[in-house]
């Protein structure tokens, strides 16, 4: 057999190796936990920027269309059919008056097919615009020249189109300096099938460009709009994208100009991202490593054994008090009515609700040659003493409405026997009735419990007077008094102990009497148990988080 020494000493190097185990462990945790942290992070990040950059080109998109769509409902509701646009040197009129109509055109033209005009083979255009910097109006009598017409939108020289177009960017003769784009509508001599012009309704870029800026999700950020055959018309900052590095990016098609739409996100700026989100679970993980490591060794050194052998006594403990509180909770049950009264001129329903396994709130109710016979009653007290004190009153009240009919014998008879025995100065509120079924006279006696509360379809709700007695089990010379009144059919009465009205909520605030009243007059109508149910819903409802502080009683009777 090994030395108390010996066996000190091997616990020691078993704690030894349990600790370097431990701290392995830990060690391996946060490097695989640091990796899978960071792969997150990076994935996050970049979902992140993707989305940021999706969100700026979905906002640019609709920027940008409510600029088109203002440009050509403009251009959709002027009049095209004037016959002034058939005289250039008449046309000048019409486009100011389109331009100072609309400020949301920038430059508004009509551009004459070649030989059209007498003096000109080549085309004639006449204009009026707004210069982007100013509200000063410039007109162009009218000017010739081939350079105006870009590329595939030269209508009239290829005479392939016929319906509304979108051009490609152009520099304007108005102002070389500003680039375009014009939403472009056929002009037609009356009464034929014949193009002899091209209305044009303008926008300058610059006004797209100063809208993408503001659109950016970052100051680092590019977004660029190009429109057919990659012509760009919201130029991408190239000197600023390559000066930032790698970046993501992102690319959506745009229809109206029949090009698309493209979201620079710099890497630079996700890794900043992920460098700071590093930085923190780095931090973090070291710090509770530490701690974990610390409180490892501590708690296998000097906690854990003892502790764990003192929580599997108090278990074992706990689990028989559990067990012998289950069975006394059973046979507390077991003493409450358990069938209700098979009778067509009543309507019964009872129900407790103990805060604890056990508790010292009781009720009772039985026939006796067709006499409801009930009462209800509450301790002073919780838990297993009040519970042993209610069972006492309960066995000798069922034994007591076997022999008397006066409910104020039957409570007289118990506080003399209860009172001649309490030591321990315990006393209860109990409340006992007796219904005549045949015609409706009850007799009741309240030895000091809470006013029961009557719903008289005569007399509305109200609380049921008392009989002005004390609480049983205190003197044994107390007088108690029988009141009787005439229920009426359709007439109920609500039974209940101060686990109702005194329920709080997390601000300690009580049900209360009037709530009680009021929720029990919403009854109205309801079976006695449908009552019951709702104004448990009713207090759960007030209660809210706060936990059961005393044992809930109710018992209901209708007269039918």
């Amino acid at each position: 057999m090994r030395s108390r020494e010996e066996r000190r000493k091997s616990l020691g190097n078993l704690a030894l190796r349990m600790s370097v185990a431990v701290c392995l462990t830990a060690l391996v945790i946060l490097i695989v936990g640091g990796y899978h942290e960071l792969r997150y992070t990076y994935d996050t990040s970049v979902e992140l920027a993707e989305e940021d950059a999706v969100a700026a080109i979905d906002a640019s998109i609709l920027s940008i269309n409510l600029k088109l769509e203002q440009i050509e409902a403009a251009a959709n509701s002027f009049d095209l059919s004037d016959e002034r646009f058939l005289n250039p040197k008449e046309c000048l009129e019409a486009t100011k008056r389109f331009i100072t109509e609309y400020p949301a055109v920038n430059t508004a033209s009509v551009m004459y097919a070649p030989g059209f005009c007498p003096d000109s083979s080549d085309c004639y255009i006449v204009g009026a615009a707004h210069y982007n910097d100013s509200d000063s109006l410039i007109l162009v009598n009218g000017f010739k020249g081939i350079d105006y017409i870009h590329g595939d939108d030269n209508w009239i020289n290829s005479g392939e189109r016929d319906t509304v177009w979108w051009s490609q960017p152009f520099y304007s003769s108005f102002n070389s300096d500003i680039a375009y784009i014009s939403y472009s509508k056929p002009l037609r001599i009356p009464n034929k099938d014949v193009i002899y012009g091209v209305f044009n309704a303008s926008t300058t870029l610059t006004d797209i460009e100063k809208m993408m800026v503001k659109l950016k999700p970052d100051p680092l950020c590019d977004i660029s709009v190009t429109g057919r055959n990659g012509m760009y018309i919201c130029r991408r900052d190239t000197a600023s994208i390559a000066k930032n590095g790698d970046y993501l990016s992102v690319t959506r098609p745009f229809p109206r100009l029949g090009g698309e739409i493209t979201c620079t996100f710099p890497y630079k700026i996700i890794t900043q991202y992920i460098k700071e989100g590093v930085r923190h679970v780095l931090i973090t993980h070291i710090i509770m490593l530490i701690a974990l490591i610390a409180a490892i060794i501590l708690s296998v050194h000097f906690i854990a054994q003892p502790f764990m052998r003192r929580q599997k006594e108090e278990a074992e403990k706990n689990a028989t008090m559990e067990a012998d509180l289950s069975i006394a909770s059973q046979m507390q049950q077991c003493m409450l009515p358990r069938e209700l009264p098979n009778q067509a001129s009543l309507d019964i329903y009872a129900k407790l609700i103990p805060s604890k396994y056990v508790g010292g709130d009781i009720y009772n109710y039985s026939i006796k040659q067709n006499k409801l016979f009930f009462c209800i009653g509450d301790v002073c007290g919780k838990g297993v003493p009040a519970a042993f004190f209610m069972a006492g009153l309960g066995s000798e009240y069922s034994v007591l409405k076997e022999i008397l009919d006066d409910p104020s014998k039957i409570i007289k008879k118990i506080n003399d026997d209860v009172a001649v025995n309490n030591d321990q100065c315990m006393f209860c509120t109990v409340f006992v009735g007796v219904l005549d079924l045949e015609n409706g006279y009850l007799d009741y006696c309240n030895a000091g419990h809470n006013l029961p509360i009557r719903n008289s379809a005569k007399n509305g709700v109200d609380w049921l007077s008392g009989t002005d007695d004390g609480v049983l089990g205190v003197n044994m010379n107390a007088e108690f008094h029988t009141k009787r009144i005439k229920f009426e059919k359709g007439d109920s009465l609500l039974l209940y102990t101060d686990g109702v009205t005194e329920a709080v909520n997390t601000k300690n605030e009580e049900f209360g009497n009037d709530a009680t009243l009021a929720v029990f007059k919403e009854c109205t109508g309801m079976s006695a148990k449908d009552s019951i149910d709702y104004i448990l819903q009713k207090v759960d409802k007030h209660t809210g988080d706060a936990p059961q502080s005393d044992d809930i009683t109710m018992l209901c009777v209708r007269y039918l």
